[in-house]
């Protein structure tokens, strides 16, 4: 009995670990940028950081080489997994299917990513009114359409983005406020189902080089 609930106490811990998002919020308010982490009770800033001491660079003596000696120069680890894996060729093959991978990953996990508070202000300004009309425009060509495409890869329960011109400011300026998490489970899925299929890919053996047959025609005579 005392085995049973201390194993059922040790499964729920690890639930609560992994199933308790990880949640990163940010701030920036034109001049400083305010970031902290936060996980269950445990709470870490990691911006703006504070500036530390520089120690003083030691002098290191560097050793002569001793005469008569030559140092043998070996291949580069790139140019022996070239050779191991058939080539120039099968490697950059192996390299775009692990990228490709990689990208169908982070893609599913960015479907896991919950925006609970996303606010962008940008105000364009600095110019004439004919600059400042042209840059607005861009800046809603780009602000809106990629906000959109944001909420429908994530799940956004809050967001809000305001473009705006001023013709009395001396500079364009912005402001961000963001809240994101996502579940430690979803991302460790992620990189084990990643780390699987590369080295399924890594793994497998090159091609055999295909040599063209030569046939010899002999003259009847």
């Amino acid at each position: 009995m005392v085995a049973l609930i201390v194993i059922g106490s040790i499964i729920l811990f690890l639930v609560i670990l992994l199933f308790s998002p990880v949640l990163f919020a940010g701030r920036y308010d034109g001049e400083v940028f305010h970031a902290k982490i936060r996980y269950l009770f445990l709470t870490i800033s990691i911006a703006p950081k504070k500036p530390r001491e520089k120690p003083k660079p030691k002098k290191e003596k560097k050793p002569k080489p001793k005469p008569g000696l030559e140092q043998e120069k070996k291949p580069s680890r790139l140019k022996q997994l070239i050779k191991t894996k058939g080539g120039l060729w099968a490697f950059l093959k192996m390299v775009t299917e692990i990228v490709k991978i990689a990208l169908g990953e982070f893609r599913r996990m960015f479907s896991h990513l919950v925006i609970y508070r996303m606010a962008v202000f940008i105000r364009i300004g600095g110019g004439d009114a004919a600059t400042i009309a042209a840059q607005y425009g861009k800046a809603c060509a780009v602000a809106y359409p990629s906000f959109a495409a944001l909420s429908k890869i994530t799940k956004c329960h809050h967001s809000r983005v305001l473009v705006e011109p001023d013709f009395t400011a001396e500079k364009s300026t912005f402001s961000v406020d963001f809240k994101v998490g996502i579940r430690p489970w979803f991302v460790f899925a992620m990189a084990f189902s990643l780390l699987f299929k590369a080295l399924r890919v890594y793994l497998r053996k090159p091609p055999k080089p295909t040599r063209p047959a030569v046939e010899n025609q002999q003259a009847s005579s």
